[in-house]
């Protein structure tokens, strides 16, 4: 089974997927980073006692991905040299529905950013697409507006196929930004009747 010790002296390992990669954490430090690992080792719950380097708990997180684990322990044990300097766009999404469930984005954030910032130069609709989720995910509507409008002047004059939006963005997402527009073309058909109309 493929191991990594993030903390050397952690006393607590996480094994993610199947058949299970470990991760050798602190679990003071990941509860710093999320309030979702924090409740988790207050020592309410059962994974929360008896927590020793000695003999570190195994936790398992058979849900999550291994990389977005992998990022996040590192992320959070300021293990700078060990963080890639770039990630692919749908790994940025995914991490980003990662950090969301466990509530760690302020902890993430600069990480992010910078590959965020790095994926944004792209041409690629794909990229651009998986962007426009990651910006909503975190509630930047700088990002949303900046990736968004770049993906619409590149898709009409590189001829995107639309289906590469509809598969990197959430449902929900897509009846948002399509509400959205019924909502701007029924006030742009109101504004031009009021300002058109002649008594």
């Amino acid at each position: 089974m493929e191991s990594e010790d993030i903390d050397t002296n952690g006393d607590v390992i996480f094994v993610v997927g199947s058949p299970g990669v470990r991760f050798r954490v602190s679990s003071h430090i990941v509860s710093a980073a999320s309030p979702v690992f924090k409740a988790m080792f207050n020592g309410v719950f059962a994974e929360g006692q008896g927590l020793s380097r000695e003999s570190p708990k195994e936790i398992p997180l058979p849900e999550d991905e291994v990389e977005n684990v992998r990022l996040f322990c590192l992320i959070s044990h300021f293990r700078n040299l060990d963080i890639p300097n770039r990630v692919a766009a749908k790994q940025l999404r995914d991490f980003a529905i990662f950090v969301d469930k466990y509530n760690c984005a302020v902890t993430m954030y600069l990480a992010i950013e910078k590959w965020f910032t790095l994926i944004a130069r792209s041409d690629s609709g794909d990229d651009l697409a998986y962007l426009i989720e990651v910006s909503r995910n975190f509630n930047e509507p700088e990002w949303f507006k900046k990736t968004t409008m770049s993906y619409t002047y590149k898709a009409e004059t590189q001829q995107f196929d639309g289906h590469l939006l509809r598969t990197a963005l959430s449902d929900n997402l897509l009846r948002q930004l399509a509400d959205q527009a019924r909502r701007a073309r029924e006030y742009l058909i109101k504004t031009i009747e009021e300002q058109c109309w002649v008594p």
